[in-house]
């Protein structure tokens, strides 16, 4: 049987551990594998890296599940993506330092490691404590793009016996309106011809993102899903995501960016 494997960045500081053990969790819940990396800047680096990722795993005490491990030279924004997709990975569990802050694990701001990237990430703050995934929040609006993390969600939702809430913005424009029922009847229509129960929030677009964490917070929503896609001036932006990413809920964030899986005009999956 092919492993089933997610990958977890390391650097050894504190997010990328607490989200190691989150990865832990997550993985022994589904049977999935653990492949960490750590990604040194120098040759000179390489064997130091090797040998804190042999102390770390020793420290686990853990035979639940599987921990492979990889020290590459390289960098951080073109390597995480390359080697989770060569290890047919499902999904990147990637613990940030903060979203300007992030230097450690993404040589920038943390979206640079998700556009060079195919495979999905589950962006994690430090501290945040696991539990299982019974309810996913999956945002949804006019532009077709963000129906692209339908496909993921439903992996996620397949997994867990997740529900997932789509929640969109409730445009004054009834043409605007439109679009983002459009979007919302494909994901609906998806979801139920494979088994996951889903429905539709609508929220003010004022305050679109402070409105989504309060519900999140007040329901219960175990992990927010969102498609990245720079190219909007609508709610979906890349500052909208990057505050996802710090929410101060600690809710774990699954994306992926739009360009990496093109839906096309059909929007197939």
């Amino acid at each position: 049987m092919t492993k089933r494997l997610i990958l977890v960045p390391i650097d050894f500081l504190q997010p990328t551990l607490d989200a190691l053990e989150y990865a832990r969790k997550f993985a022994s819940k589904n049977h999935f594998d653990l492949y960490l990396l750590h990604i040194a800047g120098s040759k000179n680096e390489v064997q130091t890296g090797i040998q804190k990722m042999k102390d770390l795993i020793g420290s686990l005490n853990e035979n639940t599940i599987d921990i492979q491990f990889n020290v590459i030279q390289g960098t951080i924004k073109k390597d995480i993506g390359k080697i989770a997709q060569s290890i047919d990975a499902l999904f990147i569990i990637m613990g940030i330092h903060g979203v300007r802050g992030v230097q450690k694990i993404t040589g920038g701001r943390s979206l640079k490691v998700v556009t060079d990237s195919k495979v999905p990430f589950i962006v994690l703050q430090a501290d945040t404590n696991y539990r299982d995934i019974k309810k996913i929040a999956m945002t949804i609006d006019l532009e077709r793009e963000s129906v692209q993390i339908v496909k993921v969600a439903f992996e996620l939702a397949k997994n867990f016996d997740s529900e997932v809430v789509m929640i969109g913005g409730d445009h004054d424009d009834p043409a605007l309106l439109r679009k983002v029922m459009v979007n919302v009847n494909v994901a609906k229509k998806y979801f139920k011809e494979n088994g996951v129960n889903s429905h539709l929030e609508l929220l003010p677009r004022k305050s679109f993102e402070k409105k989504l964490i309060e519900y999140c917070g007040a329901n219960g929503v175990d992990m927010i899903a969102a498609t990245y896609y720079p190219d909007t001036f609508y709610v979906l932006s890349t500052k909208f995501i990057e505050n996802l990413f710090e929410n101060d809920m600690k809710i774990p964030v699954l994306t992926l960016d739009s360009a990496s899986i093109n839906a096309g005009f059909q929007f197939s999956f």
